[in-house]
């Protein structure tokens, strides 16, 4: 459950050669270790009967895989890190040039 003093932060970083990562991570108390394999698995969820399908993870795992990218997790030194990692965009006059 987040508390007020969890706080959000993201970050663009150059992955692979050709990958950008977008991070995003939070302060709060990270994510239970039982569930880390689990979290993208369809209709997991935390959430109480009625509060969530536990499909927003999974879709969202399947659309960056769809992709070529992918989607990970890990618990940071602070909180939990999720790393959406897709193909870097070509410049426009560098895709004419090569393409």
């Amino acid at each position: 459950m987040r508390g007020e003093d969890d706080l959000s932060q993201f970050r663009f970083e150059q992955a692979d050669d050709d990958m950008i990562a977008v991070v995003v991570e939070d302060s709060g108390p990270g994510i239970p270790l039982a569930n880390l394999d689990r979290l993208f698995e369809p209709f997991f969820t935390t959430k109480s009967v009625g509060k969530g399908t536990g499909l927003g993870l999974s879709l969202s795992y399947g659309m960056a895989r769809d992709m070529g990218g992918r989607l990970e997790v890990k618990n940071g030194t602070k909180g939990a890190e999720f790393r959406l990692i897709l193909r870097a965009a070509k410049d426009e006059k560098e895709g004419a040039e090569n393409g």
